[in-house]
């Protein structure tokens, strides 16, 4: 089945894609044959090309044209499910400053190749500050969701709205890592 969208549609599709696939291979390129020591700066230009593809994603004035557009399709339309599902998707990250989404991937970046060294030595230990960075930026960042949002950060965002549950959920994880809140 071919979908048809209009021209500034798939413009803005293919430039994400492009901004994926970059980082898709980067990433594939690390975990295989990149050197070791380059991986510091990698992670560095990484987070930027995410950055910049996030900011593509969550532009206002494009975020005004899709729903335009989607007004203008057919309810029933496989076109208007896919522009649709795109709206909600950007809905849920649209109060996520891009600064701070690039330092989470940043951080995620650093962390995958932390960890797939901690596994094989099997040493926690080296990997535990990154977890604890890792939970803690997602929290934060899950509350920036809005309330409308479906996402998965946003149920963990609902369950830790009151400081009981807050608590209890940093409870679980006491035993794996010291959290410091203060």
């Amino acid at each position: 089945m071919n979908l048809k969208f209009e021209p500034f549609y798939e413009k803005y599709i293919k430039t994400i894609e492009a901004f994926q696939l970059a980082v898709n291979t980067i990433s594939f390129e690390q975990m295989t044959f990149a050197p070791e020591k380059g991986v510091p700066h990698s992670n560095e230009m990484l987070s930027i090309l995410q950055r910049e593809c996030f900011e593509v994603e969550n532009n206002p004035d494009t975020i005004q044209k899709i729903k335009e557009y989607a007004n203008t399709l057919d309810k029933d339309s496989l076109e208007y499910k896919e522009v649709s599902l795109r709206l909600e998707k950007i809905t849920d990250s649209e109060n996520v400053p891009s600064d701070e989404y690039q330092k989470y991937m940043k951080l995620r970046n650093d962390s995958m190749m932390v960890w797939h060294k901690a596994k094989v030595n099997n040493d926690y230990e080296s990997f535990k500050p990154y977890l604890k960075n890792i939970v803690e930026t997602t929290l934060k960042i899950s509350l920036m969701y809005p309330s409308s949002s479906s996402s998965f950060s946003l149920s963990l965002s609902s369950s830790l709205s009151s400081s009981s549950s807050m608590t209890n959920f940093l409870f679980a994880f006491e035993t794996l890592i010291p959290f410091d809140f203060a």
